[in-house]
């Protein structure tokens, strides 16, 4: 095994894209609870250094471009147990496996797993007195998913059932 270089100090922003031999594309997430895409990086690999930074710009001056990410946690992180409690006080759901979460200004969006002949993945949005606005299954299977969703200018966006797009405008 080789060390290719020291990582960049940012290493925890940044998500793996694409890549081969030689260089490296990265999503780098704002930090925040809510992080949003901050830039598209570009890495040579051999030393590492980073080559290219693209951030997103408006689409036009009156509708700035809003892309939103969930937060994941995965079962085994100490988090994830608050969650448990939350679902099973709140909606008697014993919640499994992981979970993204998003907190808006008044809704509180979830994607989580569920044991129910087969694992199956749900999607509920909240308003923050956690009466339940949508409620989709939105998957079936063994897999875990990672950021099942996205919020894009207040668009909830997912795909469900692996085939299908599906966009909520403005919940």
């Amino acid at each position: 095994m080789e060390l290719l270089g020291k990582a960049p100090t940012d290493y925890a922003q940044l998500n793996f894209q694409s890549g081969d031999e030689n260089q490296a594309i990265f999503i780098k997430l704002q930090k925040s609870k809510n992080p949003g895409l901050e830039a598209i990086q570009t890495y040579s690999l051999r030393p590492i250094q980073l080559l290219k930074e693209e951030k997103p710009r408006a689409l036009n001056s009156e509708s700035p471009f809003n892309f939103k990410t969930p937060q994941h946690y995965e079962e085994s992180q100490d988090y994830f147990k608050d969650f448990q409690t939350f679902f099973k006080q709140q909606f008697n759901e014993n919640i499994a496996k992981g979970l993204d979460y998003f907190e808006g200004e008044d809704k509180l969006i979830f994607s989580y797993y569920l044991y129910d002949n087969g694992w199956k993945n749900y999607l509920r949005v909240c308003n923050l007195a956690f009466e339940t606005l949508v409620l989709e299954l939105i998957a079936e299977g063994d897999a875990i998913g990672y950021h099942t969703f996205t919020l894009l200018n207040d668009q909830l966006i997912f795909v469900k059932d692996k085939i299908k797009l599906v966009i909520y405008e403005k919940l």
